[in-house]
């Protein structure tokens, strides 16, 4: 059991000795958007992809997926309103730990004694920021489904 015990002892007692001192830092942006997951929808893709009285419902479909709003006007025309809201989160974590320990083994007559003393000091900071993206586009489609007028609006918060 004697020689056991002098095998164990270091593995415990070595990690109070060296302590330990960290710091941690992560920045972790988060996405979060209302939209269609595979919409291409973004003020650029507008410019480039919407061309008026050129193109087509079934093309807006397939580059933003289904609008968000839609209504009928007097004059027979169709409106589609998308609303896109991004929100952007980043936290930055920071954190230091010291400790150390002192560990005493003494054997008498095949018995063990043993003494550990120890202190440990835990420091931390979390900091976050966020912001807030919005784009809303409202579209205006004749009789006949092809692309009259587009308008966009790109706002930050």
């Amino acid at each position: 059991m004697n020689k056991y015990l002098y095998l164990i002892l270091p593995i415990i007692i070595f990690p109070v000795l060296t302590g330990c001192n960290t710091t941690q830092k992560m920045a972790q942006p988060i996405q979060q958007d209302t939209s269609v997951p595979r919409s291409l929808l973004s003020y650029g893709m507008v410019k480039k992809l919407l061309k008026p009285n050129v193109t087509i419902q079934a093309e807006v479909l397939k580059h933003f997926g289904s609008p968000n709003n839609m209504t009928y006007q007097s004059n027979g025309n169709e409106l589609w309103i998308y609303d896109k809201v991004s929100t952007e989160v980043s936290t930055q974590s920071s954190g230091n730990q010291s400790g150390f320990g002192l560990g005493i083994v003494n054997s008498n007559a095949g018995s063990a004694i043993g003494a550990m003393a120890g202190s440990r000091q835990h420091n931390s900071e979390t900091t976050s920021r966020s912001s807030l993206r919005t784009l809303t586009v409202i579209m205006e489609f004749n009789d006949k489904s092809v692309l009259k007028e587009v308008s966009a609006r790109k706002g930050g918060y």
